[in-house]
């Protein structure tokens, strides 16, 4: 596995995507940190929300209003090891993407 791998996303052209996009995060599994990719289509308040399989939410981070690709990378280093979900809500949508922390 190359660990210096850089994740390359194009954004998607304006006006063909109307809804809300989360991509998988990468690295997963992960072992200190992961990036979360996601494009909004356009502006509204939006959030990122991480639970672990028990449904508990161990991260939230609110965002203001911007449009386009965009990346979060998480610290995932107080997370425990295990499987854990990421939500992008934005405007009543939401989309979720599965990963898991492995150490």
């Amino acid at each position: 596995i190359d660990s210096n791998y850089v994740l390359q996303a194009s954004s998607p052209v304006d006006g063909i995507i109307s809804t809300p996009q989360l991509y998988s995060c990468y690295p997963n599994p992960a072992t200190d940190v992961t990036s979360v990719t996601y494009y909004l289509p356009k502006a509204g308040h939006s959030k990122l929300v991480v639970a672990n399989l028990n449904g508990e939410i161990v991260f939230v981070k609110h965002f203001t209003p911007r449009t386009g690709l965009q990346r979060e990378i998480l610290d995932v280093n107080s997370f425990p090891d295990g499987a854990y979900f990421v939500s992008l809500i934005t405007d009543g949508i939401s989309t979720t993407k599965p990963f898991f922390i492995q150490r």
